[in-house]
């Protein structure tokens, strides 16, 4: 069992999840999920963490979506479209540059260039055919992003 996402309040940028195994419900802000680190101790930006509020339990989400890619996907391209529109430094460039986003980009840039670079992301860890998101989702967020961007 895991911590899985449950729903997105996207005014205040919150998750609610659900930690499965202690059946504990909190939320947390989507600038408080951090990336996962690499054994060198650098940013892994194909896994988020994701720690229980009220227990020890840690769920390592990667960016194909593991058991559930909808919404780890989803979760993985509202985390990216934040950290280029409002993300802390360095944080903030080091997605800009993974992402191929030039820095005078405009919002509708930054958006289809996070939409293009979790698609590659997904496509190389478990290939094409796992990238979860359908045109319709994709043009939902697009507008969610138009909004908070």
């Amino acid at each position: 069992m895991s911590i899985i996402p449950i729903s997105f309040d996207s005014g205040t940028q919150t998750y609610t999840m659900h930690d499965q195994d202690n059946n504990h419900i909190f939320d947390v802000l989507l600038s408080d999920l951090p990336y996962g680190k690499n054994i060198d101790g650098s940013p892994n930006f194909d896994m988020i963490e994701v720690a229980c509020r009220d227990c020890p339990n840690i769920s390592w989400h990667p960016v194909g979506g593991g058991a559930a890619p909808f919404d780890i996907q989803i979760m993985f391209l509202r985390h990216e479209f934040y950290e280029v529109t409002a993300g802390p430094e360095p944080i903030r460039a080091m997605v800009m540059a993974l992402d191929h986003i030039p820095d005078n980009a405009n919002t509708n840039e930054k958006i289809t260039d996070v939409i293009d670079a979790i698609h590659e992301r997904v496509t190389a860890m478990d290939g094409e055919s796992r990238f979860a998101l359908d045109d319709d989702t994709i043009k939902k967020l697009t507008v969610e992003f138009r909004s908070n961007g």
